[in-house]
């Protein structure tokens, strides 16, 4: 199980490992909720998002992919939305490379939507064997409802060592549609 990482700003990194702790304390079987929400203890500031949203495939792949969102809040009242691709792969098979821009697709219900990142310019990582990089994309809450309420969803993200595409599942829309309602219905 990969743990809650991937949030813009050092502040927000804290409050997902932070996060992580309080949903691994105490059992090592924790089963992480498809949405969470975060107080950062020092700052108070909050973090709604989904943490573990991974697209699955079927047969057997080289490459894992997650589609998670998340609204950081940056005082009390003003927050940005953000989807996040987690990517991680066998170190033989190596980093997809995720290129900054728009490397980020979705096709919803046949509408392609791209969106700009800062691309795996975000901590790389190395260990047992797994390699593992990130990329944060500034999203509406428009977007969020796009993909939560689609009939069908492709994610397509570009690197500089080729293209991953995952198809979202039933779980996959169930996790965005719950975000959706607690943290985007709610607010606008």
């Amino acid at each position: 199980m990969t743990m809650f990482r991937r949030v813009p700003g050092g502040r927000c990194a804290l409050a997902m490992i932070a996060a992580a702790a309080v949903f691994l304390a105490g059992c090592q079987t924790a089963v992480v909720p498809d949405v969470a929400t975060h107080i950062d203890p020092s700052t108070h500031i909050r973090t709604d998002l989904i943490p573990e949203n991974l697209l699955e495939t079927s047969g057997s792949t080289r490459e894992l992919l997650w589609l998670n969102a998340s609204r950081v809040f940056k005082d009390y009242q003003n927050f940005d939305y953000y989807l996040e691709v987690h990517y991680e792969a066998m170190e033989e098979t190596g980093l997809l490379k995720i290129n900054p821009g728009s490397s980020l697709t979705v096709i919803a219900n046949g509408q392609e939507v791209k969106f700009r990142g800062s691309g795996g310019m975000n901590p790389r990582s190395s260990r047992r064997g797994i390699v593992s990089e990130d990329a944060i994309y500034p999203v509406s809450g428009e977007d969020l409802r796009l993909i939560a309420y689609s009939d069908t969803l492709t994610v397509r993200v570009s690197g500089a060592n080729g293209v991953l595409t995952r198809e979202f599942q039933e779980v996959n829309f169930d996790r965005f549609r719950k975000f959706v309602a607690q943290f985007v219905e709610t607010v606008e």
